[in-house]
């Protein structure tokens, strides 16, 4: 790696996470050796570059012959942040992925929107640059290659105020269809949001944000899972849209509070190191891995007929079973404090 040497900490490093159906990590070091995968495991093909002069410089995904890849220094998640840091004769880039899961702000916590932003330092004069940020049609599958139900995906674009948002879905929709273990959602539609956006279509079909290159900016991937929980026969939306917004709210609602949540983000991780620091590194280090793990594996709803909010869990392994006490169990201290 070019003298570089990232130390491993981690078994996964969480990318996008915001639920049990809206959880995407790397499960490596470097983040542009190999996709982004689901925590089933399933691959989920996520790219993001910087395009300068024509020339693409890859920092998420895996770059192709034509490509070049940059060189990461290392990666770290604190809090709910998780920075990689990357170099070329070209130019400087960080990245940081950004899952606000604020137990203390429901409203915030439960809407399902994540943020990758960038800072730049270009090495270079150039007469055109962008940032890019794309996801392919396998995110909307159920696993890697969907052998039980491939559908033809469905896409489109929509104009906000003050960025674009590409976005697509399975052409048919089977909401809830399946509560097995291992499994992801194989209904509802992603969202990719920046500056300009447009859809591909090629072998497969793409989603594409781009934002022209400057010192600072941010990305958008949001997903609308449409129904949330089936819950004794009542089908409940996610805790955010319990008052009828939907997802161009929630996607407005975030661009416009972007900053506001990243300076939140950073003071928690301040709040939390103070709190954590006193037990030693190695306690810091497995709370910044059990933080975001913890709360993104629960679902917030509301069910108006009680009017009661409800964070149900997804079990991972053993009978698609939900809100099991052996896996309240572990998280319970979180929550409680």
């Amino acid at each position: 790696m070019k003298g570089f040497t990232i130390e491993r900490k981690l078994a996964a490093y969480p990318l996008f996470v915001k639920d049990p159906y809206f959880s995407i990590w790397a499960n490596s070091e470097e983040i542009n050796s190999n996709y982004p995968i689901y925590w089933t495991g399933a691959v989920k093909p996520l790219k993001g570059y910087v395009e300068i002069d024509g020339k693409k410089l890859i920092f998420l995904g895996m770059a192709d012959k034509e490509d070049k890849g940059l060189t990461q220094i290392n990666i770290k998640t604190e809090g709910y942040i998780t920075e990689c840091n990357f170099t070329s004769d070209i130019i400087d880039i960080k990245v940081e992925f950004i899952s606000p899961l604020f137990i203390d702000d429901l409203e915030t916590l439960s809407c399902p929107v994540c943020y990758m932003r960038y800072t730049a330092h270009p090495k270079i004069a150039y007469k055109q640059a962008k940032i890019v940020f794309e996801a392919e049609e396998r995110l909307c599958y159920a696993t890697e290659f969907d052998s039980e139900r491939k559908e033809k995906v469905s896409a489109s674009v929509m104009s906000f105020e003050g960025f674009e948002s590409a976005f697509f879905g399975n052409g048919r929709q089977m909401l809830l269809s399946s509560a097995n273990d291992v499994y992801a959602a194989d209904w509802g539609y992603w969202y990719v949001a920046g500056q300009r956006c447009f859809v591909r279509k090629e072998d497969r079909v793409y989603i594409v944000a781009e934002n022209d290159l400057n010192e600072k900016g941010f990305f958008m991937l949001g997903y609308d899972d449409i129904a949330s929980i089936d819950y004794f026969g009542r089908i409940l939306p996610g805790y955010y849209f319990r008052n009828g917004k939907n997802i161009s709210d929630a996607l407005q609602d975030s661009f416009n509070n972007a900053e506001n949540v990243y300076s939140r983000c950073l003071d928690y991780k301040d709040k939390y190191y103070k709190e954590w620091s006193p037990f030693g590194e190695d306690y810091v280090t497995m709370c910044n891995a059990s933080l975001i793990q913890s709360i993104g594996a629960n679902k917030l709803v509301y069910d108006n007929q009680t009017n009661k909010t409800l964070f149900f869990s997804k079990e991972c392994g053993s009978c698609g079973c939900i809100d099991t006490l052996d896996v309240t169990y572990p998280s319970a201290p979180l929550f409680l404090l």
